[in-house]
């Protein structure tokens, strides 16, 4: 069979935020593919709701902007629709495009075409058998269609189009005109019908079933509308509208004129209103559907017949041919065997709220009584029900009920929602307040999400009719809530004091808060933290209680790894790991992950990995989802130090985006992202994600806040801003030397004497390293003698450059052990620079290596100042050997220029970061755009894809 195919065709659309969006690209462009060449049938297929007219009217506006003709129809539902109603509707148009004579067999249509009977041959003879009145008219629609030239119909809602439409398009899809194409979409019986189950040979097509879109559907969807909000709005979104497009493209339309106010607020606002504007198409229908369909609604949950029928009080028959009626209709869905519910959350939300107060009341009552008399009874689900009808009573002891459940099934987040409901209730008696507050105490304080939890716990405190001893239970949990996920020292710290004296009858809880009061944070000085840690210890004896020794134990083994101490090490092997005490375990599991976090600063890094491992398996298996976020964030931090760095953004920004809210989680997620965009030349983002570390506060863990301002130094003497680099680093300094814990310095001191150096401080510089050195010349972490011999060296580059040399490649050789690679290339180069300050021969090997040694890690800014220098020494670049033909594939110097490109730099920016000329910093732009086939560096990003 013969193809048409328009010379030069391309069939695709450019996406864009003003154009139709239905999240369906990859049915879109194969919808597009199948109609490139002439003839074809696509058949899509999808129940209601599911973006189908859409994705259809999308697929023809790009066919149509290609140059293609489209006839387009929607059938409308009607109860006894006209014969051949859907090929008139879609002919009606065409009389003015057809020939000066077209084929007499067209004259059949000028009845069934009156607005085209002028450009139509006279009509023949009326025909003496219908069916040969019929036969005229598919004869006459193939002779239109192959006049028209290259044509696509496009048929939407085939289930409502009459029998001879659908006997009409089943014979064009049997016997294809040469130059058209049919796209037919409506309930897959219908689509059947409408078209034959195997396409002829030569004719091209697709076959696709419309599903709900899945969460990264969604998400790209949102991202398109919206920007690029926080994979949190994105899964709400997801959950509330069950991947439908109609009713996603509708909350997004209500989040779009303001994108920058993205919370969780404007997100259940748009939510809302798009349920209340749901309302009215549903209810439509038959009496006893509706009532079903309310009966949905008030269940919630995909249920069974017979509870539907008792809920909406319709006798079994009725209830039964309702059901039917309402799967036709696509009104309600069978997602599971038997289990019939509403086809999304939001709308079932929507029926819920339109069903009037009295009824709905005696709907969920009737849900009760049904639910008492079936076995097993879910707690949960009864109390809502009871709620929802008025009887507080019952709702109160079912929901208590299913709160101990749910504890004792380890599943937080259901305890959490039902204690909120039961703490939101006026009437509850002080005795059920008091066990409901303490309940969400214990169940709370190691999860992740604490901001609700944290009001809640703040009201609680208040309450007149707490018991002294509860009230301390329940501040010593928002004490510890606001200590380790809000990072809110100060608050933290008022309460958990304020809660010892609450405690003075529980020895163990008072312990447990004074072993908190003795977290190693820079607001407190060491002394203090002692004192705390030695209170704690004796009311842990005095309790008697293991849980409370073993979390004093934990405590003190945080406070030693965090300055270095190698007992925190031995003191770890005495914490319990076989103990059924799931309490124990817990504080075994924050000793692991805290003595991790302090091998990791210290260079530690196989007792760091091997800590992390048995944490993080201990946190997981008792439930600890804040100490799982901690560890998480530390293995980050760690695979930085060792230059595990393949996925190492795409992993730091997943886990940044789930502990957003979470300041003292965050830190070391933010510490890596700004690593790693120093690593690629991207300073201003490096600064962005330092400055909530700069100036968030002092958390819990000292050592990032001095590593921060550590990288933060050096960008600054990078761009070449000594002076302003030294005058920010005058408080932090202070407050270091106040601490008197100097190991805390073994990345800002040598950054910090190179600011004071490069600004004139020379004395100050003196006096910082040699300060710095001799309190750490006993101490025995790898990192710290690192950090003292680059310190050092700074100190002596400009008087004794051989001296420096050698402390540098002292600092280099530490590095190396601890596998700190980026560390390590850096001591390197600064020592082959020494050595040629000094005039030693051979220094260019130490620069080659470095050099290497930055390409392989992707350094692109060091790599290239290594390079500019060795070139200054008439050595050629040392990354010329490996260099092969790349053809059209981008050089790795391209690479490096359209990486930069990506992160909006111009070209003055990426000629200094890669130490190059303006000029071929042009010429590399120029190539980079050839090959990637793109017209401007705005679609560089998009080209270039994510960095791998």
């Amino acid at each position: 069979m013969e193809t048409a195919r328009r010379p030069g065709a391309r069939l695709a659309v450019a996406p864009g935020p003003e154009g139709p969006m239905t999240g369906r690209d990859e049915e879109l462009a194969a919808i597009l593919a199948a109609l490139r060449t002439l003839p074809a049938v696509v058949r899509v297929t999808a129940p209601a709701g599911l973006g189908k007219t859409l994705l259809l009217g999308q697929a023809a506006g790009a066919l149509r902007a290609d140059g293609l003709r489209i006839l387009e129809t929607r059938c409308p539902p009607l109860a006894r629709p006209f014969p051949f109603g859907a090929v008139a509707e879609l002919l009606r148009t065409v009389g003015p495009d057809l020939p000066a004579a077209p084929d007499p067999v067209t004259g059949a249509l000028a009845e069934l075409l009156p607005e085209a009977a002028q450009f139509l041959p006279p009509p023949p003879p009326p025909a003496s058998d219908p069916d040969l009145a019929r036969h005229r008219v598919f004869r006459a629609v193939r002779a239109v269609l192959a006049a028209l030239g290259p044509t696509v119909l496009v048929v939407d809602g085939l289930q409502w189009a009459d029998p001879d439409s659908l006997e009409l398009l089943r014979a064009l899809t049997l016997d294809p005109v040469p130059a058209a194409g049919l796209l037919l979409a409506g309930r897959p019986s219908e689509v059947r019908a409408a078209a034959a189950p195997h396409r002829p040979p030569g004719v091209g097509g697709a076959e696709l079933r419309l599903t709900p879109l899945d969460e990264e559907q969604t998400a790209r969807l949102t991202a398109r509308r919206l920007g690029a909000p926080a994979p949190s709005v994105a899964a709400e979104l997801h959950r509330w509208t069950g991947g439908a497009p109609h009713l996603l493209v509708q909350v997004l339309d209500r989040l779009a004129p303001a994108p920058e106010r993205l919370d969780a607020a404007a997100v259940d606002e748009a939510l809302r209103r798009t349920a209340a504007a749901l309302v009215q198409p549903v209810e439509t229908g038959s009496a006893a559907v509706d009532a079903l369909v309310r009966a949905c609604a008030v269940v919630g949950r995909p249920a069974e017949q017979e509870l539907l029928a008792t809920v909406a009080g319709l006798p079994p028959e009725t209830a039964g041919a309702a059901l039917l009626e309402a799967l036709g209709t696509g009104r309600l869905t069978e997602p599971a065997d038997c289990r019939y519910g509403l086809p999304y959350p939001l709308l079932q939300q929507a029926v819920h709220h339109a069903v009037p107060g009295p009824e709905r009341r005696r709907a969920h009552l009737a849900a009760a009584h049904a639910l008492l008399a079936a076995e097993p009874v879910s707690s949960a689900e009864l109390a809502r029900h009871l709620r929802a009808a008025g009887d507080l009573v019952g709702w109160r002891e079912e929901a208590e009920a299913a709160v101990d459940h749910a504890v004792a099934a380890g599943d937080s987040a259901a305890a959490t929602e039902l204690l909120h409901q039961l703490l939101a209730e006026p009437s509850l008696p002080p005795e059920h307040r008091s066990r409901a507050a303490l309940t969400l105490a214990r169940v709370c304080v190691n999860t992740l999400d604490h901001q609700q939890v944290l009001a809640v716990l703040r009201r609680i405190v208040t309450t007149a009719d707490l018991a002294v001893v509860t009230r301390g239970e329940v501040r010593l949990t928002l004490g510890l809530l606001l200590l380790n996920q809000e990072g809110d020292t100060e608050a933290a710290f008022r309460e958990l004091e304020c809660c010892v004296g609450e405690l003075r009858e529980r020895p163990d809880l008072a312990a447990r808060a004074m072993g908190a009061l003795a977290a190693p944070i820079l607001a407190i000085h060491a002394t203090q933290q002692a004192h705390w840690l030695d209170r704690a210890e004796r009311a842990a004896r005095l309790s008697g209680d293991p849980v409370a020794r073993t979390g004093v134990l934990a405590s003190r083994v945080t406070w030693l790894a965090c300055v270095g101490d190698p007992t925190a090490w031995q003191l770890l092997a005495e914490l319990p790991r076989n103990t059924p005490d799931q309490a124990e375990l817990r504080q075994t599991a924050r000793a692991l992950c805290n003595a991790a976090s302090g091998a990791v600063g210290w260079g530690l890094n196989e007792q760091a990995r091997r800590y992390l491992d048995e944490g993080l398996d201990l946190a997981e298996a008792t439930g600890m989802d804040f100490m799982q976020g901690v560890g998480r964030a530390m293995t980050l931090l760690l695979d930085w130090h060792t230059a595990r760095l393949d996925g190492l953004e795409a992993r730091a920004r997943a886990l940044h985006a789930e502990i957003s809210e979470m300041p003292a989680l965050r830190t070391d997620v933010l510490l890596v992202l700004a690593h790693l965009h120093a690593l690629h030349g991207e300073f201003d983002e490096a600064s962005a994600s330092l400055e909530p570390l700069l100036t968030g506060g002092h958390g819990p863990d000292p050592m990032p806040f001095f590593d921060a301002h550590a990288l933060s130094t050096r960008l600054a003497l990078a761009d070449g801003n000594a002076a302003q680099a030294w005058r920010a680093l005058t408080p932090v300094l202070e407050l270091y030397r106040t601490k008197a814990v100097w190991a805390w310095g073994c990345e800002l001191v040598p950054e910090a004497v190179l600011a004071a150096l490069a600004a004139g401080a020379d004395g100050e510089a003196r006096r910082l390293a040699e300060e710095f050195a001799r309190h750490c010349a006993e101490h025995p972490a790898p990192a710290v003698a690192a950090g003292v011999e680059l310190a050092l060296g700074h100190l002596a580059v400009d008087h004794d450059p051989a001296a420096a040399a050698d402390h540098y490649q002292r600092a280099a050789a530490v590095h190396g052990r601890i596998g700190r690679r980026y560390a390590r290339a850096r001591a390197t180069e600064l020592a082959a620079l020494a050595r040629l300050a000094a005039g030693q021969r051979p220094a260019t090997p130490g620069l080659v290596e470095a050099a290497e040694e930055y390409e392989r890690l992707g350094a692109v800014a060091d790599s290239s100042r290594c390079a500019m220098v060795l070139r200054e020494q008439g050595i050629g670049d040392p990354r010329a050997h490996t260099r092969r033909g790349y053809g059209e594939e981008l050089t790795p110097r391209e690479l490096e220029v359209a990486r930069l490109l990506a992160s909006g730099r111009t070209n003055r920016e990426i000629a200094q970061v890669l130490f190059l000329s303006p000029r071929t910093v042009e010429q590399h732009v120029a190539k980079v755009l050839r090959k990637l086939r793109v017209p401007t560096r705005r679609e560089v990003r998009t080209a270039l894809g994510p960095r791998p």
